[in-house]
């Protein structure tokens, strides 16, 4: 026991057995209750000591995290900004739809899902041949011919085509650009639009509206 030597003789000269049993348990119950409360201390200590290290390095992990996904965004931030420049839409409607796809692409991660969408579209949105247009063929017969060779029977749907081409062709600045075919099969509709570029010397777009009514 960490006794001084003063109280080692003190506990000798007493002599009862059990008054000195009784001292010596007394010290050893105090030393007991310093040691408790050393180790207490050194373990409060340690975990604050852990607490601090782990905190800091989180924050380190945090902030080369944060560094590499501003590096990341400004990498696809100026790749994107550089398309939409070399390809930006002409017409006034699609400029301010890329503009606003590209505003909203910078406030989301990189790596986002949504990003992914917002990339796709804006890929899209700039493929698309902005003020290219195709020459169209008048020929109406031209046009009948290549129907009757296509498919047999179906007058009313050749019919509506060719009314279709016809009112284009009367009318240059006719609004409705566009023939929708409805009550068909997917697979019947797929045979009957592919040959139309053919017929009008134009360019097909596939559009696919599930679940549209």
């Amino acid at each position: 026991m960490n006794i001084s030597l003063e109280e080692k003789q003190r506990l000798l000269e007493i002599l009862s057995v059990g008054k000195r049993l009784e001292g010596i348990l007394g010290h050893m119950e105090g030393e007991v209750g310093a040691l408790q409360v050393e180790k207490k201390i050194r373990g409060r200590v340690k975990r604050q000591m852990e607490k601090t290290q782990r905190e800091y390095y989180l924050n380190e992990q945090l902030k080369a995290i944060q560094k590499e996904w501003a590096r990341a965004k400004t990498a696809v931030m100026k790749s994107w900004s550089l398309k939409s420049v070399s390809r930006r839409p002409s017409c006034q409607g699609g400029a301010r739809k890329a503009d606003a796809e590209l505003k909203k692409l910078k406030s989301m991660g990189p790596m986002s899902a949504e990003a992914t969408v917002v990339r796709n579209y804006l890929d899209w949105l700039l493929s698309v041949p902005w003020g290219k247009k195709s020459r169209i063929k008048k020929d109406l017969t031209h046009a009948e011919n290549v129907l009757n060779a296509d498919h047999y029977g179906l007058e009313k749907v050749k019919e509506r085509i060719l009314e279709y081409l016809a009112v284009q062709q009367r009318s240059k600045n006719c609004a409705g650009r566009s023939c929708a075919l409805s009550g068909l099969l997917a697979s019947a509709r797929r045979r009957w639009v592919n040959p139309l570029p053919q017929r009008r010397g134009a360019i097909l777009c596939v559009c696919r509206w599930a679940g549209a009514r």
